[in-house]
């Protein structure tokens, strides 16, 4: 079975950084603070859908304790070729969030940029949110994103160094389920490079959400979707019982 991203993950970065380019590293930054104003270094973190380490990799650097989590093995040997060189601060485990198991209790959980949309059905969702309660400790925090339906629409972008056309259609019978379609070429050193990806993503609408967070143990504790404005989710902060 294909992993989503798998076979553009060495240009996963460049891809998303010509697409959306400002607004992409403000919403990183925007982030990050996010987790620097609830815990200090050396706080243990979990990051769920941490792709190629855009959160872990300089939350490690300032010296937090950090698990990255991600079905996508060829993501997370892109972080860590971001380590290369130093003693690494993250632990990587291959895994989609739902199945998820370890037996560290961390203190701030992060699952972001649309992770929700990979959750197909309703025991995958329970799932998820009792493997996130358990990857906390008590008080612990969890900031969550649930993307809008304007977020499961395509776009094209042209410019001079990438091409890239996304598709996303209903899948059969209608309902929440989409087609992700992807095209892409991409100027690499001079040297175009082109690759497709196709796979299943599910909307979620917020109400659903909360009420299997709070069956699994999590209390609402803030919404920060004000600061994420520009991104068409729902920004949740929500702390385990």
């Amino acid at each position: 079975m294909t992993v989503p991203h798998d076979g553009w993950a060495r240009h996963y970065d460049q891809v998303l950084e010509r697409t959306f380019g400002r607004a992409y590293r403000d919403f990183t930054e925007r982030t990050l603070r996010e987790v620097r104003e609830r815990v200090v270094p050396p706080a243990r973190i979990i990051d769920f859908g941490a792709g190629t380490g855009r959160l872990a990799v300089p939350l490690a650097s300032e010296g937090y304790r950090v698990t990255a989590v991600d079905p996508s093995g060829a993501m997370l040997e892109r972080l860590r070729l971001k380590e290369s060189g130093a003693p690494s601060a993250i632990e990587c485990v291959v895994s989609g969030v739902e199945d998820y198991s370890g037996h560290i209790e961390h203190d701030f959980a992060l699952c972001v940029f649309t992770v929700l949309g990979y959750l197909l059905d309703e025991r995958a969702l329970s799932r998820a949110a009792r493997s996130m309660a358990a990857a906390l400790r008590p008080g612990g925090l969890l900031l969550i994103d649930i993307p809008g339906r304007v977020v499961f629409e395509g776009f094209d972008i042209e410019t001079d160094d990438v091409i890239r056309c996304v598709e996303i259609d209903a899948a059969e019978g209608g309902g929440d389920l989409f087609w992700y379609r992807e095209r892409t070429a991409i100027q690499v050193d001079g040297v175009q490079e082109a690759y497709e990806d196709t796979f299943v993503v599910r909307y979620w609408p917020r109400e659903a959400v909360l009420e299997v967070l709070d069956a699994a143990g999590f209390d609402l504790e803030e919404d920060v979707s004000e600061g994420f404005a520009q991104w068409d989710a729902d920004y949740l902060l929500l702390r385990r019982r």
